[in-house]
């Protein structure tokens, strides 16, 4: 039994109990169906997600050390049903829009749970108990706590903010209280909404919103899945995002003018180094071209003003009963303290008429400011909805997508200077080529190291391909090579007379190879060289086995991102065809085109597919595993698993290959088990990237044995 999980912190930071961290990961595999996911104790406070690219459950240390038992069980649970019934794609096109991220995730955590308690009525329990622990005071689903952080940022909640937690009070009272059943009871549901924009567009919402968390799958099948999904996200799409959005578009211009009328009250206050002049400040091309431009606080009506400051003051007095010992002691407002929501119509009004007379740059730059606001509002929201989904290309949230633009740019200039590296190593290979004085295949093919994987293959291939009970063999009274074992039997029984082989017309091969192999500048060096070590064996062996294969390269440079070094129709391979594989050596450079190089060559090897049948087709491909687009990679690889006329597999040989893990499909488990023990590593240790040419010519038989005798383990 391993230690529990310790996580770095405070000394006095919980520890998770090794029972309940098994207990939430089995959970959560259950509910998902799916034992390709992975379950896994992230860092500390990290938040409980699906990542439905890597398809890895995140479930924080956090909840687990230090809630009920049977709320973290409903949590790991609720992720679990994440997988079972959510897929984001449906509404990746509407994600990056204003205030999308933070609707949709209100209204697809009860849909998640739905469609789990569904399908396994047994966990209702637990969903309840993290339920209603979140609903508690300062729990993660307390909206009304939620409503509360978003006032002490802002000083007021957003239109569209409340109209998300509208909507989870309202599952929450009609599917888990039984309430909401009579018009009066939905009437008294709606007159607690003050706010009567957010009342309005919630009661036109809750038809759709109940169509919405009710349209779940009634199985695990696939097709059911994504049938109910595509079907919920267009009702989202439909008959909630346009009110909804009117309302994300009314707190971004509410947001606008909450700066605005910040700036003047810094003026008035003397904040920000003023002296009290009664004005604000703003900057923009009116009023002499980018020069500090005046917004005087006194142009508002003095009513206008009185009942502003009034407001300013009772928020104040709020947020210090509600927060004993912070806020300003010198009796100024808060510049977080302007309760926009509680302003009359009249007082709105009279801002937005100042906003009005802005230059459009300065009332640009105000706009800018709000959204960044508003969005720093969502993120925490957010955050307080445990189950919420991730994509690390789609759905982040605002802060990580500008924590991400900024690492892009550190990781780039990492990238360049590995580049850099990468060309200063190829050029030093490069030139070591050029003094050999044969080409570089039979260079390294002659190499002790290249030789001894060859001759070791040949035996292992010679098991797969010429197996000892040849069904073409059969025997006769004459002939020139007598059968010892048909010598053997004539001795105890003279009645046999036919012990001589012979071989009938030999069929077709029944085999075809492509191997397709990435070429880019990533691949320069150690990887390329330990590739192409590890290419020569097979190629040879393919050959000298009569099997037919093509080997092709993908890069940047190349027509369509491919080249073909070998084609099919190269039935014996002649010097000409052994020198042209070696030049892929040094045909390193450019970005990593995978997903249109593997598009290309399954196109390439349907159609020789068409044209010359046999039983098993094959598709290796050879790469780092670092593709430009992994989204459409991901989706046209599983489409090639759905096609089962081709085998395919993803590996990586040589150094710094394991992305190659988080782009093609895991080997089965059977296949990683003979690997386990060929190498005498535990499974766990096994996975589609190996270290050198040595260490994966020791295994490639045992990955296209089971490819060859078991291929619907890789359909999977």
């Amino acid at each position: 039994m391993s230690r529990p999980v310790e996580r770095e912190g405070p000394v006095s930071q919980p520890v998770v109990d090794e029972q309940v961290r098994r207990k939430a990961e089995a959970i959560t595999m259950v509910m998902g169906s799916d034992y390709d996911m992975t379950v896994g104790i992230g860092e500390w406070g990290s938040g409980n997600h699906w990542n439905f690219i890597k398809n890895h459950v995140n479930l924080d240390p956090k909840d687990l050390a230090e809630e009920d038992e049977n709320v973290s069980m409903g949590v790991a649970a609720h992720e679990g049903c994440h997988k079972l019934v959510s897929r984001a794609e449906h509404v990746k096109d509407l994600w990056q829009e204003d205030g999308f991220a933070f609707g949709f995730n209100a209204c697809e955590d009860p849909r998640a749970n739905e469609g789990g308690m569904h399908q396994k009525p047994g966990i209702r329990p637990w969903i309840k108990a993290y339920i209603e622990r979140d609903l508690e005071r300062g729990g993660g689903l307390n909206y009304l706590k939620m409503e509360t952080d978003t006032e002490g940022m802002l000083g007021y909640v957003p239109k569209h903010m409340k109209w998300g937690a509208e909507m989870i009070r309202y599952w929450h009272e009609k599917e888990f209280n039984g309430g909401l059943t009579t018009e009066e009871e939905r009437k008294r549901f709606l007159e607690q909404i003050p706010d009567e924009e957010v009342r309005a567009t919630v009661e036109k919402a809750l038809p759709g919103f109940e169509e919405y968390y009710h349209t779940i799958p009634d199985t695990k099948d696939e097709m059911d899945v994504q049938r109910n999904a595509r079907q919920s996200a267009q009702i989202f799409k439909d008959r909630m995002w346009p009110d909804y959005r009117g309302l994300v578009e009314k707190s971004m211009t509410d947001q606008s003018l909450v700066k605005m009328l910040k700036d003047m009250l810094e003026g008035e206050s003397g904040q920000d180094g003023q002296s009290g002049s009664g004005q604000g400040k703003g900057q923009g091309s009116g009023n002499g071209g980018g020069q500090m431009m005046t917004i005087p606080f006194g142009a508002l009506p003095k009513e206008i003003q009185d009942e502003i400051r009034r407001k300013i003051q009772e928020q104040r007095e709020k947020n210090a009963q509600n927060n004993p010992g912070q806020g300003q002691s010198d009796g100024t407002p808060s510049i977080t303290d302007i309760p926009w929501d509680k302003l009359s119509g009249d007082a709105k009004e009279a801002v937005g008429d100042i906003f009005d007379q802005l230059p459009d740059d300065v009332k640009e730059e105000y706009r800018k400011r709000g959204k960044k606001d508003i969005e720093g509002a969502e993120d925490v929201a957010n955050e307080k909805l445990r189950g919420k989904m991730t994509d690390p290309r789609t759905t982040k949230t605002h802060k990580e997508q500008r924590e991400e633009d900024e690492e892009s740019e550190r990781d780039l200039e990492q990238q360049a200077e590995m580049e850099k590296e990468a060309r200063e190593m190829e050029e030093k290979r490069k030139k070591a080529v050029e003094k050999l004085q044969e080409s570089p295949y039979f260079h390294y093919l002659r190499q002790p190291e290249v030789d001894r994987i060859r001759r070791e293959q040949e035996r292992e291939f010679k098991k797969l391909f010429e197996p000892t009970d040849d069904p073409d063999l059969r025997f006769t009274s004459s002939g020139l090579r007598p059968s010892m074992g048909k010598i053997i039997q004539r001795e105890a029984d003279n009645r046999i007379i036919n012990i001589f082989e012979s071989k009938g017309q030999l069929k077709e091969k029944k085999y075809r190879f492509l191997i397709l192999i990435d070429l880019s500048s990533s691949m320069a060096g150690q990887k390329i060289e330990e590739t192409f070590k590890a290419l020569l064996p097979i190629v040879e062996n393919l050959n000298r086995f009569g099997i037919e294969f093509a080997v092709v390269g993908f890069g940047d440079g190349f027509p369509n991102s491919i080249f073909t070094y070998k084609d099919f129709d190269v039935r014996k391979l002649r010097v000409k065809d052994r020198e042209k594989i070696g030049e892929l050596l040094g045909d390193t450079h450019g970005s990593t085109p995978t997903w249109e190089g593997t598009q290309a060559s399954y196109k390439a090897l349907k159609k020789r597919m068409q044209r010359k049948p046999v039983d098993h087709n094959f598709l290796i491909t050879i790469t780092d595993g670092q593709p430009n687009s992994p989204a459409p990679l991901l989706q046209f690889l599983k489409i090639m698993r759905k096609d089962k006329s081709v085998v395919g597999v993803g590996l990586g040989v040589g150094p710094q290959t394991e992305f190659v893990n988080q782009i093609y499909a895991k080997l089965p488990d059977v296949v990683k088990r003979d690997i386990a023990r060929k190498l005498g590593k535990n499974m766990e240790q096994i996975g589609n990237s190996f270290s050198d040419a040595v260490e994966f010519s020791k295994v490639f038989a045992i990955i296209i044995g089971y490819m060859i005798k078991r291929p619907e383990l890789f359909f999977k």
